[in-house]
């Protein structure tokens, strides 16, 4: 009975926190801070069980970072996030990048690149995959 109690309880704490945390519903857009953009990467790969309960942004980021997933200039929590700053993850040619520069659809386009690219880093991290990086940050195919 007392078991049953405590795993309610924890479940509920578990749900009030997420329901009062306002990094779980940001919106996903051009401008939104690169922290609440960390926390969805993050959410958009299952890997939330892998942060601390009550996990913040900063923790996201520090998560992202120990995958390898660090931007050019790295994480500015209260930074904002557009085009260029997901192109700084990828390694795409310059005409690539002019084109989803140019692109009305480049922002969606760009996240799609970037959450793939985690989800391989994640999964590898899973399955105990080690690969080099390059001083730039790109791996090696």
């Amino acid at each position: 009975m007392k078991r049953n109690l405590l795993t309610v309880l924890l479940v509920t704490l578990f749900a009030f926190a997420f329901i009062l945390n306002p990094l779980a519903h940001a919106e996903l857009k051009e401008g939104m801070s690169q922290g609440e953009f960390a926390i969805w990467l993050v959410k958009a790969v299952g890997a939330m069980y892998k942060l601390p309960p009550g996990a913040n942004a900063q923790d996201a980021v520090d998560f992202l970072t120990n995958l390898g997933l660090v931007p050019d200039g790295d994480w500015q929590v209260d930074g904002i996030v557009d085009k260029q700053f997901l192109i700084s993850f990828l390694n795409l040619s310059q005409e690539e990048a002019d084109a989803l520069l140019k692109d009305p659809e480049g922002f969606d386009k760009l996240l799609a690149k970037v959450r793939e690219l985690l989800q391989s880093r994640f999964d590898d991290a899973r399955q105990g995959v080690f690969r080099v990086q390059s001083a730039s940050g790109s791996v090696p195919a």
